[in-house]
This record gives structure tokens, sequence and C-alpha cells, in this order.
């Protein structure tokens, strides 16, 4: 459904990175596509967090809606998993991340809203040690325009809770189901779910949680018995909300201080060091660029190469460029524990539709920020960039 570039733009004479995600060309004029993208700005704008990846900027030009994101340098923490080579990420480094996963939650939560579609895909990992949730896309809230069309399941099949899987109305505690699934992974470095898509869906309706206990000592028992609350398959014996969790969190004994940012500089050293090059090459470009005045000041300049990502939300660095991109749900690609089968058979329930569009209704305005500041769009002079021989992983996906 959407298409996300890096740009380079120079705002008071200083060199900035962001990400611009439009709309498809072929859902450019889809009232349905735009009621959505319109939603999840709205939606975006209205979270100011620093554990929720920052919308910059709405707008609109002659290639339709868009929206201007914070760009994160670092992984999701699917391919941190999927990198670490078989190797158990320590309990500080996984419980740090969800803390701060938490956190994010906690703030949308605040505000009436669901993310529907926690994963390790939207965890994503800054080098920066901070942990930022993206892709809000498909989320509810009380002033959404859309509802969700019936007997239509949305989100990551692996990471949805059992009364998703029921058609029942999402809450917070819905999120926390998809939050305790990541965490399980993260400890024992494996899909929590494993087979065909209708395997997946028999495991989270009607088997019982699985012990991490089974699969690592050094897990302390009061965290793999929030671990079970969270994955309950009735929602009422869940934490009500991420405030909630954040509490249960804080009360587990303390241990060891967590460097998430140490930690991935030690996994993903390469990496880590590819991505710091990226400002200095965008620099170069854009200072032998020649200079062309723009028309519309909404228009900047995208740094493209041939790497494309699919439905992998604002995670950078995924792989080298020369990997091909994931299949479907890329969750943690490859799964760890067995190949990922070349298509799954049909399941008891309707696949996921991540990007189904939802039933018609009027669109509502986009909310921004209530503290009024300069339109980034009123600051910027954008910058003319030529691509060829640059050295900068810029990358871009379709949802």
């Amino acid at each position: 459904m959407g298409r996300v570039d890096v740009v380079a733009t120079m705002v008071n004479g200083t060199l900035e990175l962001h990400a611009l995600k439009r709309l498809l060309p072929t859902l450019r004029e889809d009232p349905k596509a735009r009621r959505m993208f319109l939603d999840e700005a709205a939606v975006a704008t209205a979270l100011d967090h620093p554990n929720v990846v920052r919308a910059l900027e709405v707008g609109e030009d002659d290639e339709g809606p868009l929206l201007l994101m914070e760009l994160v340098q670092g992984v999701s923490l699917g391919t941190l998993l999927a990198r670490s080579a078989g190797d158990l990420m320590p309990v500080e480094v996984a419980l740090e991340i969800v803390r701060q996963a938490t956190a994010g939650l906690a703030a949308a939560h605040r505000q009436g809203l669901v993310h529907r579609d926690v994963s390790p895909a939207n965890l994503l990992l800054g080098f920066d040690g901070v942990v930022r949730i993206a892709d809000f896309g498909i989320a509810k809230g009380p002033e959404s325009s859309t509802h969700t069309t019936t007997n239509v399941l949305k989100g990551k099949l692996g990471y949805l809770a059992p009364e998703q899987l029921r058609f029942e109305p999402a809450d917070p505690r819905t999120d926390l189901y998809s939050l305790g699934v990541c965490l399980y992974e993260a400890l024992v470095g494996q899909r929590m779910h494993l087979g065909d898509s209708a395997a997946i869906a028999r495991a989270i309706a009607d088997e019982p949680p699985p012990d991490v206990g089974e699969h690592r000592r050094d897990v302390p028992p009061a965290l793999a018995a929030l671990l079970f609350d969270l994955l309950a398959k009735e929602r009422d014996a869940r934490p009500t909300d991420a405030d909630a969790l954040k509490a249960r969190l804080d009360e587990l004994p303390p241990s060891t201080s967590a460097d998430l940012a140490t930690h991935l500089g030690e996994v993903l050293a390469e990496e880590v060091e590819r991505q710091g090059r990226w400002r200095e090459d965008a620099a170069r470009i854009v200072a032998a660029a020649p200079e062309r005045p723009q028309s519309n000041p909404m228009r900047w300049a995208p740094l493209l190469l041939a790497f494309a990502l699919v439905g992998v939300g604002l995670a950078l660095a995924l792989g080298p460029a020369a990997e091909a991109p994931p299949a479907a749900d890329p969750i943690i690609a490859p799964p760890l524990a067995q190949p990922t089968p070349a298509a799954d058979p049909p399941m008891a329930v309707p696949e996921p539709a991540e990007t189904e569009p939802e039933a018609e209704s009027e669109p509502g305005p986009v909310r921004r920020r209530a503290r009024r500041r300069p339109r980034r769009s009123e600051r910027m002079q954008p910058a003319t960039m030529a691509a060829a021989e640059m050295d900068v992983d810029t990358w871009s996906w379709d949802e």
C-alpha cells in the first residue's frame, strides 16, 4: 500500500536525512487507500514519544499524500534475531527492548489507540540504544475514520492474539499478547509458532502458552510467570494495558543493566559502520549536485538505490544490498528453526490481510500536534540529489 524512501533535506544549512512515505502510484486515487493513509498519518502525528517513530510533516503534492518521518538508523528486532547466528540474546537486553516498547505502547494506549500489529518487524532498535515502535498503519482509535471489515484479519499471523482469530475487537491487551510473543522469541531465538498457517492458527487458539524455562535456565521465574500472563488465551488474564505491564516489569528482580547500543554494536558491527557512512555520503552528493529551484517546497529528492524491502515497516538495513528481499511475513527471516514453506495451504480462518481496505466512511481530518511550530515545509530548502555513484544504502519498500 505504501512506499518509503530515504530523503535528504537542507534545514537552515544543515543536512538531515528522513523517511518519506507515499501511497503506491496505483492507489493514489483510491479513496479507501487514501483514507487509511490519512488515518495512519493522524495517529503518527498525534503520538509524540521517544519510543514511537516520529512523524514530522503531513502533506500532499502532485504525487499524492505524503508523510515525512524520523529516519531510524538501526535494525528491527526480527533482523537482529535473524543475524544472531543462533546465539541467545542476554535476558537483560531482551527486557530492555520490551521495557522501551512498553513505554511506547503506553503512550498509544493512553490516547485510546491499539496498534494491532506489534511484531519484531515493527520494533526498531536504533544504534543509539532507543527502541521505537513503527507502523501504526492498522492501528484503531476512537477517531479512526475507517472501521474493521467483518471477518477480515489484520496483522501478521504469528503475532495475532486469540481474540483476533475469533474476530473480536482488539483492545490494549491484544497488543500485550503480541508483545509477549516478541519477548518470547527474543529470549528463545526462534519463532514461537512454527508450521503452516493452519497449524499456527490452531496453536494460537488452542495450545497452552509455551514455557520459556524449557529453553533456557537463566530466565528469572518472575519473568517466566509474566510471560505466561502475557500469552494467556483469555485477555482478562493479561495486564490491562501497557502501563500495567510497565508496573509488572518494574517489579522484576534487579539484574545487570543492559546497554542495547553496545549489544547491537557487538552483534552488528559491520552494519553500524555501514550506516554510519550514510550522512557523509549524502553530504558529498548534495555538495556535488547543482542547485535547481523547486516549484513545490513539499517535494524532496529521494536518494534511490536498487534495494527493495517487502512488508517490514521502517526498519533500516535489514540486510546487505546484495541479499534478496525476504519472503512474505519476514518477521525473522529466514526462520531459525525451519525453512519457510514456499506456499501455505489454506487455513481454517481467512489469511491476514495487512493492507485490506476497510469499509467506506467519510475521512476524518488529519490531527497535528497541539503545540504549533513552524511547518517543516516552511523551514526546508529542498536539496537536489544525483543518486548515481552513491554509496548510501537508501531503501524503499512496498507494503
